[in-house]
């Protein structure tokens, strides 16, 4: 009965080895498996389709293709995976009780439809992972010998990837967040956009609440633990905070606002801007900018 544990034990290295060498060649399949299906599948059409606001989105966008759907989920969310179909849930159609900033939501994920995000963020992380893992490959005599020189350029490469995969999120993946904010502005539902960040913050900080704070916190203490686990996990994912959301929609507005001025020579008491694709209509002034 010894003798099997005995013989682990003697070649819990090689195990060991081959445990992580196993690992790591799945992970490599996976991840290309995952980006082929990703080119080839076909989602089908799940939810309830939302004809008043597929007819405003389609009307806004001048897009005849894109389709709303409603899925019956309590978390309060929106998202575009593939195809033309862009999904919100039940659970933010309860919070944001306007539709027109259900519209600045789903206008939000027009923006990743029409810039294809999902695809791009995927080749480009699948494609790190592809570089580091060939570049080891090729740096060892033989890649599927499993010794200590394997381990320690896989481990390397495999972390590596994941660092990179990181770094990608944080600077990439919040311009691509950022770009989506803005296209509320081009379609002239930046006031409504605003107005949803800061319920949907409302929502996530009520949330933290209970689970951060205790009964002995003060409001002080228990905002400042909510703020840093906020800033944290913006930090590691591709989302910004909601206040620095708002500060780039309203930074971009500025600007905007400030170039269509000086190239129409419109005084600021009345503003009247003329995009150039949808010809929306904003007519907001320049000094309460900040409290709106």
């Amino acid at each position: 009965m010894s003798a099997i544990p005995n013989f682990f034990k003697k070649h819990s290295d090689k195990f060991l080895l081959m445990g992580i060498f196993l690992f790591a060649h799945i992970t490599f399949l996976f991840i290309l498996i995952h980006i082929v299906i990703l080119i080839l599948h076909k989602p089908k059409k799940t939810g309830k389709l939302n004809k008043k606001y597929t007819e405003t989105i389609r009307k806004i966008t001048n897009n005849p293709n894109i389709e709303i759907r409603e899925i019956n989920n309590k978390t309060p969310s929106s998202f575009y995976y593939k195809g033309d179909i862009i999904y919100y849930t039940t659970g933010i159609k309860k919070l944001l009780t306007k539709d027109r900033q259900i519209i600045s939501v789903l206008l939000h994920e027009y923006h990743h439809y029409e810039k294809n995000d999902k695809y791009k963020n995927t080749v480009c992380v699948t494609m790190m992972y592809v570089i580091l893992y060939t570049l080891v490959n090729l740096k060892l005599k033989n890649p599927f010998r499993i010794d200590t020189y394997f381990f320690n350029n896989h481990f390397f490469a495999f972390f590596a990837f994941f660092i990179v995969q990181k770094l990608y999120l944080i600077t990439f993946g919040k311009k691509i967040e950022y770009a989506a904010d803005e296209n509320t502005i081009k379609y002239g539902y930046k006031k409504e956009f605003i107005e949803s960040l800061k319920i949907l913050e409302n929502y996530v900080q009520n949330k933290l609440k209970k689970e951060l704070c205790s009964k002995q916190d003060s409001n002080e203490q228990c905002d400042k633990k909510i703020e840093k686990y906020m800033n944290i996990d913006a930090f590691f994912s591709e989302h910004p905070t909601f206040k620095k959301r708002v500060e780039n929609i309203r930074k971009k507005y500025i600007k905007l606002s400030l170039y269509l001025i000086s190239k129409q020579n419109i005084n600021k008491d009345g503003i009247l801007h003329t995009l150039d694709k949808h010809k929306s209509k904003i007519k907001e002034k320049l000094e309460n900018l900040e409290e709106n």
